[in-house]
């Protein structure tokens, strides 16, 4: 997965984020971030296209083409609830680590 934060907003690109718009939501709620969701089935190849395009000179930047994305926004209720359970794991792992 490559993913980058930009202005607090995560991007990410992911062939199952934008088949299963439950696995998005999910990944939104346990970051606890909004994601914007590249609808690209082949989004690393397109990006590598677009980086040698820019590089050649073809197009003045990739920022500049557009791209379909949806835009899922985490629900906080739901990531205190991930949060609390990733405690929750995080003091068993401990405790059968130490042993």
């Amino acid at each position: 997965m490559t993913c980058r934060f930009v202005s607090r907003v995560l991007f990410a690109m992911l062939f199952s984020l934008s088949a299963s718009p439950v696995w998005a939501q999910m990944l939104a709620d346990v970051l606890g971030r909004d994601l914007t969701v590249f609808k690209e089935s082949e989004a690393s190849m397109r990006g590598a296209v677009l980086l040698a395009l820019e590089s050649l000179g073809r197009i003045e930047g990739i920022q500049n083409v557009s791209t379909a994305t949806a835009r899922i926004k985490f629900h906080p209720k739901c990531h205190k609830i991930y949060k609390t359970a990733r405690k929750r794991h995080q003091l068993h792992y401990d405790l059968l680590i130490k042993r």
